[in-house]
C-alpha cells in the first residue's frame, strides 16, 4: 500500500485518509510505517486528524508481529516453546500433562488438539506407541510416514499420519470412538535422558496440523532437515 498523498491542489488529508484507514480495518492490512510518521507531522495541529492517525497506527501493527509471539510451557522434564495462539486448557483426563487448542485455518471448521503426556517410563516405547498411533487410523485411504532425530532435549520419533481418524469418545477406559476424515496426526515420542518417554500428539482436521507441522517441530526443539525415516512397526 502507497503512503497517503493529499488529494491533487489540495492540502486536505481527511477524505483519502479516512478512505484508507476503511480498508484497512476491513481487508485486515498493515499501513506503512513511513506514511504514518508523515500523516502524523502534519496533522499535530489537527486533534480531528491525529486521532485517525492513531487509528491508523493501530491497524497498521502487523499481522505477523501477532503470529511470532510465543508462550514457554515447562511439562515435567521438558520445554516446550509454542504460538501464543495455541491456547492452554485443562487436561480433560488424568492421563493428559498438559493440552492446547489449535485454531482451525481457513477451512477447516474444528480446531487440533495437542495432548502431552508423560507415563513414568518408557511408556511402551517406539514401535508399540507408532504401531497404535497407526491403527487409530482406518486404513483405507491411509497414509503414514515415520522420522527420528534428535533436538536439545533428546532424540525423538515423529509420525505423520493421514485419513480417516477413529476419535476417541469420551473416557479412554470406554474405548468408543467416531471417525473423522480428513484428519491428521503428528505424533512424537521424545526420549529424555534418565527420564523417559514423552509423548506430544497433535491432532485434528489435515489442513490446521498440516499449517501448525513447522511450530509443533520446533516447539521442542526439532530439526526436520537433519531428520532419517524410521522403520515403520510389522
Amino acid at each position: 500500500m502507497n503512503p497517503i498523498r493529499p488529494v491533487e491542489n489540495s492540502t486536505s488529508y481527511g477524505e483519502p485518509a479516512a478512505e484508507t484507514f476503511r480498508n484497512c480495518v476491513q481487508e485486515g492490512k498493515g499501513y506503512p510505517m513511513e506514511g504514518l510518521a508523515r500523516m502524523t507531522k502534519r496533522w499535530i495541529m489537527q486533534p480531528a486528524l491525529l486521532m485517525l492517525a492513531t487509528g491508523l497506527l493501530a491497524c497498521g501493527m502487523p499481522a505477523a508481529q501477532a503470529a511470532d509471539e510465543t508462550t514457554a510451557l515447562e511439562l515435567g522434564d521438558i520445554k516446550l516453546v509454542v504460538p501464543a495462539t495455541w491456547k492452554r486448557e485443562e487436561p480433560s483426563n488424568k492421563l493428559r500433562l498438559g493440552q492446547l487448542k489449535v485454531q482451525p485455518v481457513e477451512g477447516d471448521t474444528e480446531p487440533a488438539e495437542l495432548v502431552i503426556s508423560f507415563f513414568n517410563g518408557d511408556g511402551g516405547g517406539g514401535p508399540a506407541n507408532v504401531k497404535r498411533w497407526i491403527g487409530q487410523f482406518a486404513a483405507d485411504g491411509r497414509t503414514v510416514k515415520a522420522s527420528q532425530g534428535t533436538s536439545k532435549q533428546g532424540e525423538y520419533i515423529i509420525t505423520e499420519i493421514s485419513g480417516t481418524y477413529n476419535q476417541p469418545i469420551g473416557p479412554p477406559v470406554a474405548g468408543k470412538t467416531k471417525a473423522v476424515p480428513g484428519s491428521k496426526s503428528l505424533g512424537v515420542i521424545l526420549t529424555v535422558p534418565q527420564k523417559g518417554n514423552y509423548f506430544l500428539k497433535l491432532t485434528g482436521p489435515e489442513k490446521t496440523v498440516t499449517a501448525a507441522a513447522e511450530k509443533f517441530r520446533q516447539s521442542f526443539g526439532a530439526d526436520g532437515a537433519s531428520e532419517a525415516d524410521y522403520p515403520l512397526p510389522e
